[in-house]
């Protein structure tokens, strides 16, 4: 419900009654945010932080794929680092491993493994000081660690911080939270390294956030292939061009997932909306046909590997973001 107040078009009666709260909200975040900073770890390894200023999906996930496929490129030895949202251990921080399963490491780790083909060791904790005191000692000749996520993790000291940002949504209401989706004031934007906008920015969008910062990169997601669940296997996507397919989500922004498709040539007959981070079982496709075609995006995909159909595909993606690679 606050989702759809906070980018909807014209004034909101609840936005406005949440404004106090929102008062507060944001003296207790830079009260936190000073506090961190009086005790921050700084490692000797380059820290480069890949988060945002609003809650919801904005493309993080591939910017650090897109990142580390720069770096990897470049022969770097590379560590990411990640919360795991969701992710349940018996301890942290941990590495994943091929055997990991999304559910012990959470679903951005195991796409980020699966599409780096375990190029790159992701070390999991919620506590991301610890992860970086791990990676040094196990990894002390590691290059560049990037934090997926992890702006507003101020005890986390960084050599260089992108923001990125969903060129649709933008900043809503602009309003912090409870009242808007944003984690700290847009005028956090004057002291990032560097913005990534992904998609069509209107005008007015471009000259805000460049009043802001001019370190701005102007980018797009582009559909690559459609690769199969069960047997892992890449067709071009003009191969399902007016095919009809349910398309199943459980990120942030299904909608910018709906489009991509449509893009695609692709005919939606249905779509399954569940929640960002969804635990994906059997039962979730009770209700869908076996002759029918199913796509998702490749982060629900991982976690719907042990029981997919064979007609199960996701969309893979990739982001013109070529020589973004910072301390390069």
């Amino acid at each position: 419900m606050l989702d759809k107040i906070w980018y909807q078009q014209g004034a909101s009666l609840v936005s406005f009654l949440l404004k106090p709260v929102s008062a507060v909200f944001s003296r207790i975040a830079d009260f936190r945010k000073k506090k961190q900073c009086q005790s921050k770890y700084k490692s000797k390894i380059p820290v480069v932080v890949v988060g945002n200023i609003s809650v919801g999906g904005t493309g993080k996930t591939p910017v650090v794929r897109r990142l580390a496929e720069n770096y990897l490129r470049q022969n770097k030895k590379l560590v990411i680092i990640s919360r795991g949202y969701g992710a349940k251990s018996a301890e942290y921080p941990f590495e994943v491993n091929k055997d990991t399963l999304p559910s012990q490491c959470g679903d951005e780790p195991a796409m980020l493994y699966d599409s780096l083909d375990c190029k790159a060791p992701i070390v999991i904790s919620p506590e991301r000081v610890d992860s970086i005191k791990f990676i040094e000692k196990k990894y002390p000749d590691t290059d560049i660690i990037i934090s997926d996520d992890g702006l507003q993790h101020y005890k986390l000291a960084r050599d260089y911080e992108i923001v990125v940002i969903d060129a649709l949504r933008m900043f809503g209401n602009s309003l912090c939270l409870p009242a808007g989706p944003l984690r700290e004031p847009i005028e956090r934007l004057k002291s990032v390294d560097s913005i990534i906008v992904i998609g069509e920015c209107a005008l007015k969008d471009k000259e805000l956030l460049l009043s802001y910062n001019q370190n701005v990169t102007f980018t797009k997601i582009i559909a690559t292939e459609f690769v199969n669940i069960s047997s892992a296997k890449r067709v071009p996507i003009r191969d399902f061009d007016k095919k009809s397919v349910v398309a199943v989500v459980g990120i942030g922004n299904p909608n910018k997932f709906f489009a991509s498709l449509e893009d695609c040539g692709l005919d939606i007959v249905d779509k399954k909306v569940f929640k960002d981070h969804h635990k994906f079982s059997k039962e979730d496709f009770s209700t869908i046909d076996d002759s029918q075609t199913v796509i998702m995006t490749y982060k629900d995909a991982i976690k719907c590997k042990s029981f997919s159909k064979e007609n199960w595909w996701y969309l893979d993606i990739d982001l013109r973001l070529d020589a973004f690679t910072p301390f390069s």
